[in-house]
């Protein structure tokens, strides 16, 4: 401001809040900082601790020049949380659409994206309030990220690296159906079933419910996936409640996946999952499991668990 008393040109002033919810008279924090010249732009960095401001006080190389000032803050401890890291897709750097919510209103607080280059993201949070940040890439093949951030006072940092992974499921909504395989797998022949001699990941989803939807073998059920999450908690299934039970399971990669339903065939499965879907559940898919692990169809074909 030139106004409030100034040394000369515009300086910069300090005015601090109240218990009565005002501001007190702006003060002009005075020389060195401020000079006869214009001393102008001061902001802080997350923590308080640094300010930087321009001035085109003597001294400089040219015009106006950037200065820092430590401490930055007078007798003031921001209650700030500084959420920073990186996102990447198999540990290469991937732009990330980041949304940050107030996890106790649904309010949206802000959305990001971070650097295509680096995958470098910063975001600077009041500290009294809880957030949700979803991190998210235009892919719907690859799961959003969750991040829970819990109230609390004063200053913080909160380093948080995302790596994106992706979902072995591919899901085909003309039939509402998606069996896990892996692809570019010749099917060997087998007697008793005659298949197509091209990749398993060729067949259509009319061959596949053709050729296995009604083979049982001990040990196979089929379920129904729901929901993956790497925070559990945040995921809510009050819709499926009048289907049956939905059970929960960690697998290595840290993320908790939910499943509804058990099944001895393929086609039992894929008519429940129609119904899961039509419970607002839409991307709900079919998975294998056998002798309690997941398994690409492929994988039941060489084994010999499907003839």
């Amino acid at each position: 401001s030139k106004g409030h008393n100034s040394m000369g040109g515009y300086d910069i002033f300090i005015s601090r809040l109240q218990d009565d919810g005002t501001f007190s008279e702006p003060e002009n924090i005075g020389y060195p900082i401020n000079t006869v010249d214009n001393d102008i732009y001061y902001v802080l960095n997350s923590s308080g601790k640094r300010g930087y401001y321009s001035s085109g006080k003597p001294g400089g190389i040219g015009g106006q020049d950037i200065y820092i000032v430590e401490p930055g803050m007078l007798d003031i401890n921001p209650d700030v949380v500084m959420v920073s890291g990186y996102t990447t897709l198999d540990s290469e750097p991937v732009e990330a659409h980041i949304v940050v919510y107030d996890e106790d209103t649904k309010e949206k607080i802000m959305e990001i994206n971070s650097s295509s280059e680096t995958g470098k993201y910063l975001l600077n949070l009041p500290s009294d309030r809880n957030y949700l940040v979803i991190y998210s890439v235009e892919d719907e093949e690859i799961l959003p990220e969750e991040l829970t951030i819990e109230k609390q006072k004063g200053y913080k940092e909160l380093p948080y690296d995302v790596n994106f992974m992706q979902l072995m499921a591919e899901q085909d909504d003309s039939l509402n159906f998606s069996v896990e395989m892996s692809k570019d797998t010749v099917v060997p022949e087998n007697p008793e079933v005659v298949l197509p001699d091209k990749p398993l990941s060729e067949l259509t989803d009319e061959e596949i419910i053709q050729y296995f939807g009604d083979k049982k073998a001990p040990g196979l059920v089929f379920k129904v996936q729901v929901a993956a999450y790497r925070f559990p908690e945040n995921y809510t299934y009050e819709h499926l409640k009048d289907l049956g039970t939905v059970e929960k399971e960690l697998l290595p990669d840290g993320v908790t996946r939910f499943t509804i339903g058990r099944y001895e065939t393929l086609n039992e499965a894929i008519k429940f999952n129609q119904t899961v879907r039509e419970h607002g559940q839409e991307d709900a898919f079919v998975i294998a499991i056998y002798q309690e692990k997941r398994k690409y169809l492929n994988e039941l074909v060489q084994e010999g668990v499907l003839k």
